[in-house]
């Protein structure tokens, strides 16, 4: 088990600074700690143009000067691709463009940040970036979303195979508000307004959570995690190539789908759940959020919950 992590370890961020705690570069990871002015500042590694220059190697933060002047609010990024969402609620979106997934109407990459005008009087809310596909909650709380579909990930009900889906489409059969989505390699997640959560897309690895590996090409509710009743509710939720996060009200975490290399922390490795299970090494702590990269998992704590 050389190079895996079965459980949850503590590691301190190594830019941790005293005086650095309004400031936040965005480093190829989604964050939801900003600079003041709501700038970015991105680094790059793939060949495909995610930062607006024609180097095809960064190895330093670099100002991307095509949304200077916008706030910037949330980042998120995808396979060879990015997007950027501002405090007026208009969508960036820039890098390869295979499948349709800058949702800019076609299927030619963008080398610059490229404002994504699907609608008119359209606000968008938050975003996700999975694989090759994108999601949003626009002004109303409907999820939509473009991109790869092979694997249901978009949630549009029916089988896109893999054709660019240049234009977003509208994910029907969530029963209430969104108010939290995630995306991850060939799935999708969505969190409700009353707290319930709903899995589409690639079921493999048992990532949606609904006991069994089947894929779904719409959304539904994931159950195991509806049983716990109005005292505890799902507030987040993250998405990995082939698992799956889950945070409670009670700053619980739950985790599903590939266990490979430890990615779901229950002290085992290369071991698949099909439905949610609680991450007991942090019972007993307060976990203020949760994440994922493609194989990895992590929590930020902010200590032992006495309550």
């Amino acid at each position: 088990l050389k190079g895996e992590v079965l459980l949850p370890i503590s590691k301190r961020n190594e830019f941790e600074h005293e005086d650095d705690k309004d400031e936040a570069y965005i480093l190829s990871v989604e964050t939801k700690d900003y600079p003041d002015n709501g700038s970015i500042d991105s680094v790059d590694y793939e060949s495909d143009q995610e930062i607006d220059n024609s180097e095809s190697i960064v190895y330093a933060p670099r100002r991307i000067g095509a949304l200077s002047g916008t706030f910037v609010i949330q980042v998120t990024c995808g396979d060879r691709f990015t997007a950027a969402l501002t405090r007026e609620g208009q969508l960036f979106s820039w890098g390869a463009n295979d499948y349709g997934q800058l949702g800019v109407g076609d299927d030619e990459e963008r080398d610059q940040p490229t404002s994504v005008e699907w609608m008119q009087n359209v606000v968008v809310k938050a975003i996700a970036a999975g694989g090759e596909f994108m999601a949003a909650i626009i002004g109303n709380d409907q999820v939509y979303s473009w991109g790869r579909g092979a694997e249901g990930q978009l949630g549009v009900g029916y089988e896109v195979y893999d054709e660019p889906q240049c234009s977003p489409l509208p994910v029907n059969g969530i029963s209430a508000p969104v108010v939290t989505i995630a995306a991850g390699g060939t799935h999708s997640a969505a969190v409700t307004k009353q707290g319930e959560m709903y899995t589409w897309g690639n079921g493999k690895y048992g990532q949606l959570g609904h006991g069994d590996t089947e894929s779904l090409f719409k959304p539904r509710l994931v159950r195991e995690l509806a049983r716990s009743g109005e005292d505890e509710h799902i507030i987040s939720v993250a998405c990995g190539a082939q698992h799956t996060l889950a945070l409670t009200s009670s700053r619980a975490i739950y985790s599903w789908g590939s266990g490979e290399g430890g990615l779901l922390g229950y002290g085992i490795g290369n071991k698949i759940s099909c439905v949610p299970t609680i991450v007991s090494a942090l019972a007993g702590y307060s976990v203020q959020s949760i994440g994922c990269t493609a194989f990895g998992s992590f929590a930020i704590i902010e200590g032992r919950n006495n309550s």
